[in-house]
Protein backbone atom coordinates (compact mmCIF):
# COMPACT_ATOMS: atom_id res chain seq x y z
CA UNK A 1 0.00 0.00 0.00
CA UNK A 2 1.36 3.43 -0.85
CA UNK A 3 0.25 6.90 -0.07
CA UNK A 4 2.05 10.13 -0.71
CA UNK A 5 1.21 13.77 -0.57
CA UNK A 6 2.51 16.20 -3.15
CA UNK A 7 3.01 19.49 -1.40
CA UNK A 8 2.50 22.86 -3.15
CA UNK A 9 5.41 24.26 -1.16
CA UNK A 10 7.73 21.79 -2.91
CA UNK A 11 6.70 23.24 -6.25
CA UNK A 12 7.20 26.78 -5.01
CA UNK A 13 10.66 26.01 -3.64
CA UNK A 14 11.64 24.23 -6.85
CA UNK A 15 10.68 27.29 -8.89
CA UNK A 16 12.92 29.71 -7.00
CA UNK A 17 16.08 28.74 -8.93
CA UNK A 18 18.54 28.98 -6.04
CA UNK A 19 21.54 26.64 -5.76
CA UNK A 20 21.36 26.47 -1.96
CA UNK A 21 20.35 23.46 0.09
CA UNK A 22 16.71 23.77 1.04
CA UNK A 23 15.86 23.81 4.73
CA UNK A 24 12.82 24.47 6.87
CA UNK A 25 10.11 23.53 4.38
CA UNK A 26 8.48 20.30 3.37
CA UNK A 27 10.02 19.02 0.16
CA UNK A 28 8.13 15.97 -1.04
CA UNK A 29 10.86 13.40 -0.45
CA UNK A 30 9.93 9.79 -1.16
CA UNK A 31 10.61 6.44 0.41
CA UNK A 32 11.94 4.71 -2.69
CA UNK A 33 13.21 1.30 -1.59
CA UNK A 34 13.22 -0.75 1.62
CA UNK A 35 15.14 -3.90 2.50
CA UNK A 36 13.91 -5.46 5.76
CA UNK A 37 16.07 -8.61 5.55
CA UNK A 38 19.56 -7.83 4.28
CA UNK A 39 21.97 -10.73 4.50
CA UNK A 40 24.45 -10.27 1.64
CA UNK A 41 23.13 -7.61 -0.74
CA UNK A 42 24.55 -4.30 0.57
CA UNK A 43 26.95 -3.55 3.41
CA UNK A 44 27.30 -0.32 5.38
CA UNK A 45 30.66 1.38 6.02
CA UNK A 46 31.21 -1.02 8.96
CA UNK A 47 30.85 -4.01 6.60
CA UNK A 48 27.56 -4.97 8.30
CA UNK A 49 24.54 -6.20 6.34
CA UNK A 50 21.76 -4.31 8.07
CA UNK A 51 18.20 -3.45 7.09
CA UNK A 52 17.97 -0.22 5.11
CA UNK A 53 15.60 2.43 3.80
CA UNK A 54 16.36 4.47 0.70
CA UNK A 55 14.99 8.01 0.41
CA UNK A 56 14.76 9.83 -2.92
CA UNK A 57 14.75 13.57 -3.57
CA UNK A 58 12.85 14.22 -6.82
CA UNK A 59 13.40 17.98 -6.63
CA UNK A 60 16.06 20.01 -8.42
CA UNK A 61 17.49 21.27 -5.09
CA UNK A 62 19.65 19.62 -2.44
CA UNK A 63 17.56 19.04 0.72
CA UNK A 64 18.78 19.04 4.32
CA UNK A 65 16.96 16.44 6.42
CA UNK A 66 16.92 18.75 9.44
CA UNK A 67 13.41 18.55 10.89
CA UNK A 68 12.29 15.50 8.90
CA UNK A 69 11.25 12.43 10.89
CA UNK A 70 11.09 8.74 10.10
CA UNK A 71 9.44 5.85 11.91
CA UNK A 72 8.51 2.21 11.62
CA UNK A 73 5.46 2.71 13.85
CA UNK A 74 2.22 4.15 12.47
CA UNK A 75 1.21 5.34 15.95
CA UNK A 76 4.62 7.05 16.47
CA UNK A 77 5.21 8.92 13.18
CA UNK A 78 7.81 11.30 14.67
CA UNK A 79 9.86 8.53 16.31
CA UNK A 80 13.26 9.56 14.92
CA UNK A 81 14.23 13.14 14.12
CA UNK A 82 16.70 13.27 11.26
CA UNK A 83 19.57 15.74 11.37
CA UNK A 84 21.07 18.57 9.36
CA UNK A 85 24.13 16.32 9.02
CA UNK A 86 22.16 14.46 6.33
CA UNK A 87 21.48 15.99 2.94
CA UNK A 88 19.98 14.42 -0.16
CA UNK A 89 21.36 15.85 -3.38
CA UNK A 90 18.96 17.07 -6.08
CA UNK A 91 17.52 14.06 -7.93
CA UNK A 92 19.54 11.96 -5.49
CA UNK A 93 19.26 9.05 -3.08
CA UNK A 94 20.20 8.47 0.54
CA UNK A 95 20.35 5.11 2.32
CA UNK A 96 19.43 5.07 6.01
CA UNK A 97 20.48 2.00 7.97
CA UNK A 98 17.68 0.58 10.13
CA UNK A 99 20.08 -1.30 12.37
CA UNK A 100 19.33 -0.14 15.92
CA UNK A 101 22.85 1.32 16.08
CA UNK A 102 22.43 5.09 15.88
CA UNK A 103 25.85 5.48 17.56
CA UNK A 104 27.38 4.53 14.17
CA UNK A 105 26.36 7.87 12.63
CA UNK A 106 23.47 10.09 11.56
CA UNK A 107 22.51 7.68 8.75
CA UNK A 108 21.93 4.85 11.27
CA UNK A 109 18.49 4.64 12.87
CA UNK A 110 17.70 3.43 16.40
CA UNK A 111 15.28 0.78 15.11
CA UNK A 112 15.34 -2.30 12.89
CA UNK A 113 12.76 -3.35 10.33
CA UNK A 114 10.72 -6.49 10.77
CA UNK A 115 11.13 -9.10 8.02
CA UNK A 116 7.65 -10.37 8.92
CA UNK A 117 6.20 -7.05 7.72
CA UNK A 118 5.52 -3.53 8.98
CA UNK A 119 5.70 0.02 7.63
CA UNK A 120 7.97 3.01 7.17
CA UNK A 121 6.62 6.57 7.60
CA UNK A 122 8.37 9.78 6.53
CA UNK A 123 7.19 13.21 7.75
CA UNK A 124 8.38 16.69 6.86
CA UNK A 125 9.46 19.50 9.19
CA UNK A 126 5.87 20.76 9.40
CA UNK A 127 4.76 17.35 10.73
CA UNK A 128 2.96 16.44 7.49
CA UNK A 129 3.16 12.79 6.47
CA UNK A 130 5.02 12.92 3.14
CA UNK A 131 5.20 9.23 2.32
CA UNK A 132 4.68 5.79 3.71
CA UNK A 133 4.98 2.19 2.67
CA UNK A 134 3.63 -0.87 4.41
CA UNK A 135 4.99 -4.26 3.44
CA UNK A 136 4.34 -7.90 4.23
CA UNK A 137 6.79 -10.71 4.85
CA UNK A 138 10.12 -10.17 3.12
CA UNK A 139 12.44 -12.77 1.67
CA UNK A 140 16.14 -12.43 2.47
CA UNK A 141 17.94 -9.95 0.17
CA UNK A 142 14.77 -8.95 -1.67
CA UNK A 143 13.76 -5.32 -1.44
CA UNK A 144 10.46 -3.50 -1.87
CA UNK A 145 11.00 -0.73 -4.38
CA UNK A 146 9.12 1.81 -6.48
CA UNK A 147 9.37 1.55 -10.23
CA UNK A 148 9.61 4.09 -11.64
CA UNK A 149 11.37 5.98 -8.87
CA UNK A 150 9.26 8.30 -6.66
CA UNK A 151 5.95 7.65 -8.42
CA UNK A 152 5.64 3.92 -9.04
CA UNK A 153 3.95 1.40 -6.84
CA UNK A 154 6.02 -0.72 -4.49
CA UNK A 155 6.80 -4.24 -5.60
CA UNK A 156 9.41 -6.90 -4.92
CA UNK A 157 12.81 -6.15 -6.40
CA UNK A 158 15.04 -9.20 -6.85
CA UNK A 159 18.10 -7.03 -7.52
CA UNK A 160 18.33 -4.30 -4.91
CA UNK A 161 19.44 -0.88 -6.12
CA UNK A 162 20.43 1.11 -3.00
CA UNK A 163 21.59 4.63 -3.77
CA UNK A 164 20.66 4.43 -7.45
CA UNK A 165 17.60 4.33 -9.73
CA UNK A 166 15.38 1.28 -9.40
CA UNK A 167 15.53 -0.84 -12.53
CA UNK A 168 13.36 -3.27 -14.46
CA UNK A 169 13.90 -6.02 -11.87
CA UNK A 170 11.59 -3.93 -9.65
CA UNK A 171 8.58 -4.13 -11.99
CA UNK A 172 5.38 -5.79 -10.88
Amino acid sequence: MKTWISLPVALALGACGTEETLTGGDVALRINEVMPSNSTSYADSNKEYDDWIELYNPSDQDVSLDGYTISDKVDEPYRVALTDKLTIKADGYLVLWADGQSVQGPDHLPFKLSASGEGVYLSGPSGTLLDKTEFGAAAVDVSFARFPDATGTFSFCVTATPGQPNGPSCKK
